[in-house]
C-alpha cells in the first residue's frame, strides 16, 4: 500500500475520535472540516463517521453504526460494484470512485470517495477508511457544460487551432461547410480556408497575434470552400486559457450564413440603386423625419441636421396641414396601408417641388408598423412643362375657333362660341 495513502487513512481514523478540548493535530482537525470521513471494519460495516458526514446525510452515529457499507447507495448496481471492490480493499488495494449516495429524505448526493485500507502491524487489514467530498454541484455544472458543448457541436461548425493557426481538430459540420476531408485539414494552416485576396500577410498576422494574446474575435468572415466558392461564416474565435491565464489554443465556433449574406448583398445593391435614382426619406409613425438621402435633401434645399426630427408637415402647404385629408393620410400609414400619388412639397426657399411618391409602412418582427419610408421621383420640371402646355392650349382656345373630329370625320369636340357658321359638304353647317 502506498505510504501516503496509509498515513492519510491513519490520520482520518484517529480523527474520528476528536472531541472539543482534545489536543488533536491541526492536520486532523483540517481533515475533518474539509472532508466526510467514514470508518468501516474489514467486513464493510460502519464503525464511525465524522460530523461532516453525519450532518450531510442527516443522521446520527447511533443510527448507522453497524450498518453495511451499502446503506446509503442509491441502486443495486452500485451496491454490487462496491461489494466487488470490497474484496480488493480487504487485500489492501485502495479504490477511488464517484458514486451517487442517498441522504435522509431521499436527497441525492454525488460523492468522490477514496477507500483506503488500514493495516495493522502484521500487515493485516483491520479497517477501511472512506474520505469523501461532495461533488454534486461540480458534476451538475460539468453536466450542464457538457450538454452545452454537445448542443454547440450539433449546430455549429467547430475547429480547434494552435496559437499560430494550424488545425488541431474539426467537427463534421465544419467539414460539411468547407467541403474538405478531415485528412486534408488536420495540421493544415488556417489560411487554407481564405480567399487569396484575404490572406494579406500584415492583417492576417495581426489577426492571429491578437488571438495569441488572449483577445477573442466575433463577427462575419469571408472564407473559401475546397472548390474555391465563397463561404460566409458568423464566427467566434475564442482563445482557451490554462489555469495560469495563458492562451493554449484557439477554438472557432461558426454558422454558415452564405445564403443570408448573398441575399443581404443583393438587397444592399438594390437599395444603393434606388438611392442613386430616387428621393428617399424615412419617418417615424408620428411623422418625424428619421433619415433622408442626398437626392431628397437637394430637392428640399436642406441639410440633414436641419430637418432630422422635424415633422413631415414642414414640407407641406400650411393650409393642407390641418385638413382632414392630411390627418387621414397619416392614419392610413400608421395602420400599415401604403399611399402613393403625385405630391406637392415646398423647399426651404418656398418654391414648390413635385414628387411622384409612394409611402411604404415598414413592419417589425411582430408584424406591426414601425416606420414609414418614402420613395419618390422628382417631377417638378415635367409638372411645370405640363402646366406651360396647358396654359398655351388655354390661350389658343381663347383666341381661336377650335373643333376636334374623330378619324371618320365625326365631331368629337368644339369650342363654345363659334359665331360664324361653317359649311361642311359632308356634315352641313356648323356654328350657331
Amino acid at each position: 500500500m502506498h505510504s501516503d495513502s496509509q498515513a492519510l487513512a491513519e490520520l482520518a481514523l484517529a480523527s474520528q475520535f476528536i472531541r472539543p478540548g482534545n489536543s488533536a493535530s491541526v492536520d486532523g482537525r483540517a481533515l475533518n472540516q474539509a472532508f466526510m470521513v467514514v470508518c468501516y471494519d474489514q467486513g464493510g460495516r460502519i464503525r464511525s463517521a465524522n460530523l461532516q458526514f453525519l450532518r450531510q446525510f442527516g443522521c446520527t452515529l447511533d443510527d448507522i453504526a453497524g450498518q453495511d457499507n451499502s446503506r446509503f447507495l442509491s441502486k443495486s448496481t452500485q451496491r454490487e460494484r462496491l461489494a466487488s471492490q470490497w474484496s480488493r480493499l480487504s487485500e489492501g488495494i485502495a479504490h477511488c470512485e464517484i458514486g451517487l449516495w442517498v441522504a435522509a429524505g431521499g436527497r441525492e448526493i454525488w460523492l468522490e470517495s477514496r477507500f483506503i485500507p488500514v493495516a495493522d502491524a502484521g500487515g493485516r487489514v483491520e479497517a477501511v477508511v472512506q474520505i469523501a467530498e461532495d461533488v454534486t454541484l461540480r458534476l451538475s455544472r460539468g453536466s450542464e457544460e457538457s450538454s452545452q458543448v454537445a448542443a454547440i457541436q450539433a449546430t455549429h461548425a467547430v475547429a480547434h487551432f494552435t496559437l499560430d493557426g494550424h488545425v488541431l481538430w474539426v467537427n463534421q459540420r465544419f467539414l460539411d461547410a468547407t467541403g474538405f476531408e478531415r485528412s486534408e485539414v488536420i495540421d493544415a494552416s488556417h489560411s487554407l480556408f481564405l480567399q487569396p485576396e484575404d490572406a494579406q500577410v500584415g492583417p492576417y498576422e495581426e489577426f492571429w497575434q491578437r488571438l495569441g494574446s488572449g483577445q477573442a474575435f466575433n463577427g462575419e468572415v469571408r472564407r473559401r470552400r475546397k472548390d474555391g466558392s465563397e463561404l460566409w461564416l458568423q464566427a467566434v474565435y475564442t482563445p482557451i486559457l490554462d489555469p495560469a491565464g495563458r492562451p493554449t489554443k484557439v477554438i472557432k465556433y461558426a454558422s454558415d450564413i452564405t445564403a443570408v449574406k448573398v441575399r443581404q448583398i443583393d438587397f444592399e445593391w438594390q437599395l444603393k440603386a434606388i438611392h442613386k435614382s430616387n428621393c428617399v426619406a424615412a419617418f417615424d409613425l408620428g411623422g418625424a423625419l428619421l433619415d433622408a438621402n442626398d437626392l431628397f435633401l437637394e430637392q428640399m434645399g436642406y441639410a440633414l441636421g436641419e430637418v432630422a426630427g422635424q415633422h413631415h408637415r414642414i414640407f407641406v402647404e400650411h393650409s393642407h396641414v390641418h385638413s382632414t385629408e392630411y390627418a387621414g393620410f397619416w392614419h392610413d400609414l400608421r395602420q400599415g396601408r401604403h399611399r402613393s400619388g403625385l405630391f406637392k412639397f415646398f423647399a426651404q426657399n418656398g418654391q414648390a417641388r413635385w414628387l411622384q411618391a409612394t409611402y411604404n409602412p415598414i413592419f417589425g418582427a411582430t408584424g406591426e408598423p414601425i416606420k414609414v419610408v418614402m420613395f419618390a421621383t422628382a417631377v417638378t420640371e415635367d409638372r411645370l412643362l405640363q402646366a406651360e402646355h396647358h396654359g398655351q392650349i388655354a390661350a389658343i382656345n381663347n383666341a381661336q375657333c377650335v373643333i376636334t373630329f374623330d378619324l371618320d370625320g365625326t365631331i368629337a369636340d368644339a369650342k363654345e362660341g363659334l359665331q360664324n357658321p361653317v359649311h361642311n359638304p359632308r356634315h352641313g353647317w356648323i356654328g350657331s
